[in-house]
């Protein structure tokens, strides 16, 4: 299992802005893309089965400490969102 460290998003919550900072699980397999040029095969390691492992949420510089579960489900989504995007960003 791969992972992503420190992951940071900011996103604005019941008007105030907020930030999230977490980890990403991944597992990869190599997958062929194909010929490229004359009869050459390109492997990449795709990802799959992403997962943030660790979630810290908070507004400024205090930890929010009992977080509502809409506003941990939102942050979830945004961490990985950002995580697929710097998987993209390295290929």
């Amino acid at each position: 299992m791969k992972k992503i460290e420190d992951i940071k998003v900011t996103f604005i919550w019941g008007g105030r802005e907020v930030t999230a900072w977490g980890d990403c699980d991944y597992k990869t397999h190599r997958v062929d893309i194909g010929p490229q040029g004359h009869r050459e095969h390109y492997m990449a390691d795709v990802p799959y089965d992403m997962s943030i492992s660790r979630i810290s949420v908070c507004h400024g510089d205090v930890d929010i400490a009992n977080p509502e579960p809409e506003l941990l489900e939102f942050a979830e989504q945004l961490l990985m969102e950002e995580a697929d995007e710097q998987l993209c960003e390295a290929a």
